[in-house]
């Protein structure tokens, strides 16, 4: 197989079945080549997309840690686990656990079912119906841990 390259698009080809132009087509004589060379440059592209989304990820983790971090350092805060909508309540003195709940934002469909409160690794249950009643309302101490189930 012969072939002339016409100008920087087209390139005519001298096959077994006549002359053909192919546009921007240069045509190896060894096929496996071109597929090896094909294969090197689409696994490096992936590579490097991925080498790129890792460290985005990585970075955005960072950030947010440090965040996290520094606003831990700031004041002192209660944290939620659930349906809520901020993990994180400013601790006040005589915050009660129905106030920061309120701040917190409840937002689940339902009453919740369960509360625990975990203190320096002891775990509290709230009964959400005695805390309604303002009859369970205990007050909040810093780093304090308040899980919402439904």
């Amino acid at each position: 197989m012969d072939e002339e390259i016409i100008n920087h698009r087209w390139t005519r080809m001298n096959t077994d079945s006549g002359i053909m132009q192919v546009p921007g087509i240069r045509v190896h004589p060894c096929p496996s080549v071109v597929i090896l060379m094909l294969a090197v440059v689409l696994t490096g592209c992936a590579t490097k997309e991925a080498a790129r989304r890792e460290a985005e990820k990585k970075a955005f983790i960072a950030t947010q840690q440090s965040a996290m971090a520094a606003q831990a350092n700031q004041e002192p805060a209660v944290w939620f686990r659930g349906d809520v909508r901020h993990q994180r309540v400013p601790w006040t003195e005589g915050l009660t656990l129905a106030e920061a709940l309120v701040t917190a934002q409840y937002t689940g469909n339902w009453d919740p079912h369960r509360i625990t409160l975990t203190r320096q690794g002891e775990i509290f249950v709230i009964n959400p119906r005695r805390l309604l009643r303002g009859q369970d309302n205990p007050e909040l101490e810093p780093g304090d841990s308040i899980e919402v189930h439904h």
